[in-house]
């Protein structure tokens, strides 16, 4: 896919001059086990992150002493670290435009990511949101540069761009109970016979 790519325990260096990271429309994922951010800017450097989702699984062990998801030289100018219309799942001390932390996207399944085919960029990927995410038909149309998902779909559907990598048709559901049960993975919550199975 020509929007995506997959990093796994990667390190970005930058020995000189003034580097821009600019994260749109993407979901990047981690474990609550460790206790780097996840995002990190030398002096100099800057990140740009927009309509865009950065969240920790994991429940063994959790790190409760998490630091910020993204540090930069300074957090609160926004010339240095701009978050807009993103969901992160720790961000304290920072300006944030529009954006949460600590409210789970409720993503299909963050443990994995490939889904239960085992491809990654296919229809049943972990990393797709429920129609009960926070993240669906929440994001800033104007912050959006790409005509499609990294699944090839219209990136805008409903009216309102969602935040993270993937766009999802299904219209967007204001239940407030959802049904979870264990088993293989799969169904909506919105009933015991298609519950949220962990």
């Amino acid at each position: 896919n020509q929007y995506g790519a997959r990093l796994r325990s990667a390190t970005f260096v930058t020995n000189s001059g003034q580097a821009v990271l600019e994260i749109r429309n993407s979901t990047l994922s981690g474990h609550t086990y460790f206790q780097q951010p996840m995002i990190q800017c030398a002096v100099g450097s800057s990140v740009k992150f927009y309509n865009s989702i950065l969240w920790r699984y994991g429940s063994q062990n959790p790190n409760t002493n998490l630091i910020n998801d993204i540090i930069t030289n300074n957090n609160n100018d926004v010339n240095i670290c701009d978050i807009k219309n993103s969901i992160l799942f720790k961000q304290l001390g920072t300006t944030l435009t529009n954006s949460t932390t600590g409210i789970n996207p409720r993503l299909t399944d963050l443990s994995n990511p490939e889904g239960p085919d085992r491809l990654m960029y296919t229809a049943d990927d972990g990393f797709i949101p429920c129609s009960c995410s926070p993240g669906v038909n929440s994001g800033l149309n104007s912050l959006n540069l790409q005509a499609v998902d990294i699944l090839n779909n219209n990136r805008i559907i409903n009216g309102n761009i969602d935040r993270g990598a993937y766009e999802i048709s299904n219209t967007v559901t204001d239940n407030k109970v959802f049904y979870v049960k264990p088993g293989p993975l799969g169904g909506n919550g919105l009933s015991w016979t298609t519950a949220f199975n962990n």
